[in-house]
């Protein structure tokens, strides 16, 4: 399975490079994360919880580095293990100069699922992971923002035209895009009103999706989904 992606952040690429391998930056901006610790020769532990209905849990593993250029490429392996399955990824990240002075920060992971998650199908569980690399980098930005005097602003993802078009997947950044009115392709159209779609409904669509597709799957039981 192949997820890829990417955003661009308000700092320049050494502060973004810096920011990748500061560990209490990476804690504060892993979603769910509660255990991050550096334990030397380019290997760091976790123990993370998310929420999202589907794979909801605890999880703990580790991130190696497998190589890196300084400060424009780094592939990494990962490997998390919980109650509901396991992950195992390749993941190599590039970073390069935006057009407004930033850097965009761009990631490829091929990954293999095994155990009860696996059961919900691949679109999903791509889908689960765009949405908290997307939280990740949302966090990142402000964190790096803050930390070089600039305003917090989000992430702004850059539709990724190869990234999924055979699967027909829509992936979770999909919702930021057709807020701004960017289409899957990176076509412009409407922005989604935001008094017809209230703040958190989208998000709240996608959790209801996620749930259902765990509930047929057998993940969760129907009767406490929601």
């Amino acid at each position: 399975m192949r997820v890829s992606g990417a955003a661009i952040l308000g700092a320049p690429a050494d502060a973004v490079w810096a920011a990748l391998t500061d560990r209490d930056v990476l804690a504060r901006s892993i979603p769910g994360c509660e255990k991050l610790h550096f334990t030397g020769k380019g290997r760091c532990e976790f123990t993370l919880t998310t929420p999202i209905a589907a794979v909801a849990g605890r999880y703990a593993g580790h991130v190696s580095v497998l190589d890196q250029e300084s400060p424009r490429r780094a592939k990494v392996a990962v490997a998390a293990a919980g109650v509901r399955g396991k992950v195992d990824a390749a993941v190599t990240v590039r970073l390069g100069l935006a057009a407004d002075g930033g850097t965009e920060v761009g990631y490829e992971a091929d990954a293999e699922v095994s155990g009860a998650i696996a059961g919900i199908g691949q679109l999903i569980v791509a889908s689960i992971g765009k949405r908290i690399a997307a939280q990740f980098l949302d966090a990142l930005d402000a964190g790096v923002s803050g930390a070089t005097g600039g305003p917090p602003e989000a992430a702004s993802e850059v539709p990724m035209a190869a990234a999924e078009p055979a699967a027909g997947q829509v992936p979770r950044s999909a919702i930021a895009q057709a807020r701004r009115g960017i289409g899957l392709r990176g076509e412009r159209g409407p922005a989604l009103d935001p008094v017809s779609y209230p703040a958190g409904a989208l998000d709240r669509i996608f959790d209801h999706l996620a749930t259902h597709t765990a509930i047929v799957a057998g993940l969760v039981p129907a009767t406490n989904a929601f």
